[in-house]
């Protein structure tokens, strides 16, 4: 197998009618989000977007995206947004997942969202989870009867909702379209959700919103934004984010007006996306994995995406390991490694940050300047210093900083799960 690791601008249109000819042989592959257009467009937004263009025996046989990182550690492309993930590549042709690492000059890949079938990766998956979705292909009358039949008061009491909202708020319609406006809407609903929830804003992230911008003007069929609307009267009650292919969609950013929730006006919308989705011939609209109440009860089936990394040996394969192992097994690897004081340290502060980022203890900080932050007493400054906690502290007593921002989200429970601890430092 060769590689050549380009920027995504760098690709040539003969690349691009490859890539759209793997996705159209294989429904799996189909996604929006393992498009090229998606991988232009996070590229212009992130610097650090690559694709590895896959060779075997002379001809293109594939295509990998990836957001390159510190040590050769990557993300996938369009870490943190991505719902689906892997190699888009020819029919039967098959590949080793650490040799392909090797040709982009990769440490580590690790991913969150990949298409589980994809036997390179199998043994590197650690936990497999269901990606809910709806199956659109009979259209959408066929769909709405299924769920009359498996979830009976479902839809009829989204009706019954839809009624009371048009009586006591104005005429209920939807519309679909690419309005900035309903952009700006929908990413402040967003972001005041995650503040309620204390998930993390991904929103924070600038190039998010940019990506969102680039991808909702350029409306290019393999990876385009659609923005469907559901109004009361002259009211904007909810808005649903769609990343759309030709045949499969993803249900990406779905807010709504809080003041409204009683009328459950994100499940009627959905109903009416779903709808319009099927009318345009779409054929499996997304849900993403989670744990969401409402996603198996819309769900028609699901489909297996997995978590988990390929590690190569070396500094940057290590650190990617301690970044997710399990408490016992990160101790013992800390313990037992030959690596000097420099991987040593490198590998606490990948688990501080890994605990930091995939487990927040409460809502991020209020964006400065707004009324949250005028409103509350100002923080300490300076860093915390996470330090490991082991039974032989003269041995690995070397102290780890991290920026208050990032420190504060990690719990004492979380730390000492795992075997770290923290002292502030002012």
């Amino acid at each position: 197998m060769d590689v050549q690791v380009l920027r995504p601008a760098q690709l040539t249109a003969a690349h691009l009618a490859r890539w759209h000819a793997f996705q159209a042989a294989d429904d799996l592959l189909a996604n929006p989000f393992l498009s090229p257009e998606f991988a232009l467009a996070v590229g212009r937004v992130r610097p650090a977007a690559r694709v590895a263009v896959l060779r075997d025996a002379g001809e293109v046989a594939g295509f990998f995206a990836f957001e390159r990182g510190r040590l050769g550690i990557a993300a996938p492309l369009g870490a943190g947004l991505s719902d689906w993930q892997g190699v888009v590549h020819r029919p039967g042709w098959t590949f080793d997942a650490r040799e392909l690492l090797a040709g982009c000059r990769l440490s580590a890949w690790r991913f969150d969202a990949l298409v589980a079938s994809q036997a390179p990766f199998a043994r590197h998956q650690h936990r497999v989870h269901d990606s809910w979705g709806l199956d659109l292909r009979d259209g959408y009358a066929a769909y709405e009867a299924s769920r009359r039949a498996t979830s009976s008061n479902l839809v009829s009491q989204i009706a019954r909702k839809a009624r009371k909202l048009e009586r006591e708020v104005g005429p209920v319609r939807t519309r679909a379209g690419a309005d900035p406006a309903d952009l700006r809407t929908l990413l402040a609903w967003k972001s005041a959700q995650y503040a309620r929830t204390g998930a993390v804003d991904v929103l924070r992230d600038g190039s998010v919103a940019a990506l969102l911008a680039d991808l909702l003007a350029r409306r290019d069929p393999w990876c385009e934004i659609v923005l469907h609307t559901l109004h009361a009267g002259d009211r904007l009650v909810a808005i649903d984010l769609v990343l759309r292919a030709p045949r499969v969609a993803t249900h990406w950013f779905p807010a709504y007006d809080v003041e409204l929730a009683t009328y459950s006006p994100g499940n009627h919308l959905l109903l009416r996306t779903a709808e319009a989705e099927a009318a345009r011939g779409t054929a499996w609209l997304d849900l993403g994995r989670g744990h969401e109440a409402y996603k198996p009860r819309f769900a028609t089936a699901s489909l297996p995406v997995a978590d988990g990394a390929v590690e190569r040996p070396g500094l940057g394969g290590a650190v990617s390991a301690a970044g997710g192992l399990p408490r016992r097994v990160f101790r013992r690897w800390v313990a037992g490694t030959p690596a000097g004081p420099v991987a040593r340290r490198a590998a606490v502060r990948a688990r501080a940050r890994y605990v930091a980022l995939r487990h927040p203890s409460r809502p991020p900080a209020p964006r400065p300047g707004s009324a949250e932050a005028r409103a509350s007493p100002a923080p300490p400054q300076g860093r915390y210093r996470i330090v490991r906690r082991t039974a032989n502290a003269s041995a690995y007593s070397t102290p780890i900083s991290l920026p208050r921002t990032e420190a504060r989200a990690v719990t004492d429970s979380r730390l000492r799960m795992c075997g770290l601890g923290r002292s502030w430092v002012g």
